[in-house]
C-alpha cells in the first residue's frame, strides 16, 4: 500500500517545523558561544530569576529583559547581516 499525499504532507510540515526550530537554536547557541560576556550576562540573569530548581516558563520572560532584548530578532537580525554567506556578504 502506498503513502498517502496527506501523510506526506504532515510529515513535510513536521519537518519543516522541527528544522525552523533547530536551526534558531544552532544560531542562539553559536552567537551565545562566540559572545562569552553576552552568555555571562544571561547565565546569571536566568540563574537569579529562574534558579537551578526547575525550568524556564513562559511567565519567567517577563522578568528577564536581557533574553527579551537579546531575543527580540533587533539583535539577532545584526548578527546575521554581519556574518557572512558563502563567502559574501
Amino acid at each position: 500500500m502506498g503513502v498517502h499525499i496527506g501523510d506526506q504532507l504532515y510529515q513535510m510540515m513536521f519537518v519543516a517545523g522541527t528544522e525552523t526550530s533547530s536551526v534558531s537554536l544552532e544560531w542562539a547557541m553559536a552567537l551565545l558561544l562566540n559572545h562569552p560576556k553576552a552568555m555571562k550576562k544571561l547565565k546569571a540573569e536566568l540563574d537569579e530569576h529562574v534558579g537551578h530548581e526547575r525550568l524556564l516558563k513562559e511567565s519567567d520572560i517577563a522578568k528577564l529583559p536581557y533574553l527579551r532584548h537579546n531575543a527580540d530578532g533587533e539583535c539577532l537580525g545584526h548578527a546575521q547581516r554581519s556574518q557572512t554567506l558563502g563567502g559574501r556578504r
